[in-house]
């Protein structure tokens, strides 16, 4: 059977249309766009590794912030860019706009920057000693004690009359860097830190994880519960993505989803 013959311009436009056709599909791959044209979003959120928080970019288990984040913006479109560097780097890389957002900042940590009206959190603060200490916390007042040393994080806030003492820098042990809780704990077990001062959580997954014995250390204080927040560059992304995580907590929580991902990491919703 012969083969038909096809008008040499019908063929050039099946073949202009086929190249025209792998173009669109291909471009979006390269430029970093939806089909459509649009930009990509990218919501890049950094903090100090502090988990159940957060903890390590890229783990099966990267902190329950980071999921509950990845599961509100990616659907919408919105790459969650998740980094971690020194917390005091972070608040300063958000305050400039380097950054999108910080992870775990209470009222005071937050200033200057937009704090949605849903909070990720409301631990509470511990003071924590070695078991073998003798050590004998009564008040605020223990910790002017002669050889007393407390060891905090730069640029965490604790609450207000703490805060106020580290101000004054005087028997403060203070660590920094992108994991200062382990110098902090190696600190307490060798005795050149007294009491170490840290959230909850974060001191109950410290010990789970490194397979630290509870009874080799003693909680001799715990401040009431204080919120914290996903906070946000001062600008109309920081507004936006604010008003987002919002509406997504919102809905989390009452689709039971919220109640599944804090599972994971043996806690309950903080409301």
């Amino acid at each position: 059977m012969k083969r038909k013959n096809v008008p040499i311009a019908l063929s050039m436009c099946r073949k202009s249309f086929i190249q025209s056709f792998k173009a669109f599909l291909i471009l979006p791959i390269f430029i970093g766009t939806s089909v459509w044209g649009e930009p990509a979003k990218v919501l890049n959120v950094s903090a100090d590794s502090w988990m159940p928080f957060n903890g390590e970019p890229g783990s099966p288990m990267p902190g329950y912030v980071i999921e509950i984040m990845t599961e509100i913006f990616e659907p919408q479109g919105i790459k969650i860019a998740y980094t971690n560097m020194p917390y005091k780097e972070a608040l300063e890389a958000a305050r400039e706009q380097k950054i999108d957002a910080v992870i775990g900042a209470n009222d005071t940590e937050g200033k200057g920057l937009i704090m949605p009206k849903q909070a990720i959190g409301s631990p509470s603060v511990c003071l924590l000693i070695s078991a073998k200490s003798n050590f004998d916390y009564q008040s605020m007042r223990s910790l002017h004690k002669p050889g007393v040393n407390l060891g905090v994080i730069e640029e965490y806030s604790y609450w207000p009359a703490l805060d106020d003492y580290i101000a004054k820098g005087k028997g403060i042990v203070l660590e920094k860097g992108d994991t200062p809780l382990s110098q902090l704990f190696k600190k307490l077990e060798s005795g050149e830190v007294t009491v170490l001062a840290e959230t909850e959580p974060v001191l109950l997954w410290y010990l789970r994880e490194n397979k630290l014995p509870r009874n080799d250390f003693k909680a001799v204080y715990r401040h009431m519960a204080d919120p914290i927040y996903v906070a946000f560059s001062n600008n109309a992304a920081g507004k936006e993505f604010s008003s987002k995580l919002d509406a997504g907590i919102k809905l989390l929580r009452s689709s039971g989803r919220l109640t599944k991902i804090l599972a994971k990491y043996g806690l309950n919703d903080w409301e």
